[in-house]
């Protein structure tokens, strides 16, 4: 498990542009500023039926959702409260309607069904509050303050008319090994995994000029490694 912290921690840091996408999200304040924020930040529009598989067999069915924000599986108890995984060390996976998710510690969706087994890391940042000026012109400099006031747990949420949330979006693609390693789903290393179709492999991406930063791209590329 250490392995795989350090593993995927180095890839958070160190990862390069081929295997990681960074995105903004704005979202207009306002009376449905926090319906928009819940929208943006989960990954399903609604809570799905969902299964908890824990490593000493036991099975827990829950309603369950990603939160981009938090980077991981919320899901909603009898009491109606939305809660995390409080141990997610003892989780051996999770079934989301048809997603299947890990822990490695980081919460990874899979996004392959095959024998090449690709998965995507999914975490967004609340940044500034952003006022906006004359003809609807963001402010800049002082105009820009930091935002303190967010909490999914608040139902009194709101911004201001004229008030821009920003929201800053890492995406992340992995591919797994044959030992069970976690690594940036990009051309070296899927090369280096599958050394054995290397040829076939090379042609593929010279025919298809796949884009590793596009998510159908990785899948596409997938199922033909699986079916070689």
């Amino acid at each position: 498990m250490k392995k795989l912290f350090l593993t995927l921690l180095a890839f958070i840091v160190y990862a390069s542009s081929y295997s990681q996408v960074m995105d903004r999200v704005y979202i207009k304040g306002g009376s449905y500023a926090l319906d928009e924020f819940k929208k943006v930040i989960y990954l399903y529009p609604n809570f799905v039926d969902g299964m908890v598989e824990l490593k000493n067999g036991q099975k827990v069915l829950r309603p369950m959702n990603y939160n981009r924000i938090e980077a991981t599986i919320e899901f909603i108890n009898d009491g109606k409260d939305t809660l995390a995984i409080a141990d997610e060390s003892a989780v051996s996976q999770v079934t989301v309607g048809e997603d299947l998710f890990l822990f490695t510690p980081a919460c990874l969706r899979a996004i392959s069904k095959g024998k090449v087994k690709m998965y995507i890391h999914e975490k967004m940042k609340v940044g500034d509050v952003q006022n906006i000026g004359a003809f609807g012109i963001p402010n800049s400099g002082s105009g820009i303050t930091k935002n303190q006031q967010v909490n999914m747990n608040n139902q009194n949420f709101d911004f201001e008319v004229g008030e821009t949330i920003i929201i800053s979006k890492a995406t992340y693609y992995l591919i797994e090994t044959d030992k069970h390693e976690f690594i940036p789903a990009n051309k070296k290393n899927i090369l280096k995994v599958y050394a054995d179709k290397k040829d076939a492999i090379n042609d593929y991406l010279k025919s298809k000029n796949v884009n590793f930063n596009k998510q159908e791209h990785l899948q596409e590329l997938a199922n033909f490694i699986s079916g070689l």
